[in-house]
């Protein structure tokens, strides 16, 4: 049932001239900006990295999410961030799903970063990670049941972080 949905919102997200809405190519493009932070700009709380992390550390990622990986979320409304096709992350109600480097993340959220997200805006905490969502632009509709904005991603780690460009969109 949530497969109706995820397609038509990812495609609409990337570029909103699908839905007909204006689009700039340059502004929608999917990007991936990587930026470090250095060491005495850091909080107090992030925790050091192993003095060869810098050679070893696998590069920090989101995946695309595959199908049925949104199988253990609650039916109904959820809200998606994507970058062209690649559905990055997707919330309904108190759960949040993304996949780092790989491996499938389920996130508890509460119900006021679940709306703030559904508003195209908002930060968790998952594993240690932190996940914002930044909007840009006024809410769209698309549809009956579905808004969206253009929106950025960012996903950081310690000292790492990491920047996708694309869509928040929510379907009902």
């Amino acid at each position: 049932m949530m497969k109706a949905f995820l397609l038509p919102a990812a495609i609409c997200l990337a570029s909103l001239s699908a839905c007909g809405k204006p689009s700039d190519p340059v502004q929608n493009a999917a990007s991936v900006e990587n930026v470090v932070v250095p060491a005495a700009e850091t909080p107090a709380t992030a925790d050091p990295a192993p003095a060869n992390a810098t050679a070893t550390a696998k590069p920090l990622a989101l995946d695309p999410l595959k199908d049925g990986d949104e199988s253990g979320m609650e039916p109904g409304c959820f809200c998606s961030f994507a970058t062209g096709n690649d559905q990055l992350l997707q919330v309904a109600a108190t759960k949040a799903i993304l996949r780092i480097d790989g491996a499938l993340k389920i996130c508890n959220i509460t119900q006021e970063q679940s709306s703030a997200l559904s508003g195209g805006e908002g930060a968790f905490t998952c594993e240690g990670y932190r996940i914002t969502v930044k909007g840009q632009g006024e809410m769209q509709q698309m549809g009956e049941d579905t808004s969206g904005r253009d929106a950025t991603l960012t996903i950081a780690r310690g000292t790492e972080t990491k920047t996708y460009k694309g869509g928040m969109g929510c379907a009902c």
